[in-house]
């Protein structure tokens, strides 16, 4: 897949591929898990998940790992609690509008 530069089994983006054919080769046991999902609940900056007709549903939020599309085009390798900050980011702001608040007035803006 690297020397064609299309990962026709994953779609991992060509630039990302890396050829792996000098030996030696070794092999160990991996003992991390990634809590996170590729796919998951459709959603905008709302965080109302989206219907099949790309409607809103009114009152069902989705936050965390199950909020999808974040990861639809590619996947990180290992990063232990990707998806922990975007729980707690978007979980706080879901609450808050669930609540019926203001997220705009609550919440401080960040200057880049």
């Amino acid at each position: 897949m690297y020397r064609q530069q299309n990962d026709v089994d994953y779609g991992k983006r060509k630039e990302l591929l890396t050829a792996i054919d000098k030996p030696p080769y070794y092999a160990g046991k991996l003992i991390s898990t990634v809590l996170t999902m590729c796919g998951g609940l459709r959603t905008d900056s709302s965080l109302l998940v989206k219907d099949a007709n790309d409607q809103h549903i009114p009152g069902l939020y989705v936050v965390g790992a199950a909020q999808g599309e974040f990861f639809a085009n590619d996947y990180p390798t290992i990063c232990p609690g990707i998806g922990h900050g975007r729980c707690v980011t978007f979980g706080r702001m879901a609450g808050i509008k669930a609540a019926g608040g203001d997220i705009d007035k609550l919440l401080p803006s960040l200057k880049v």
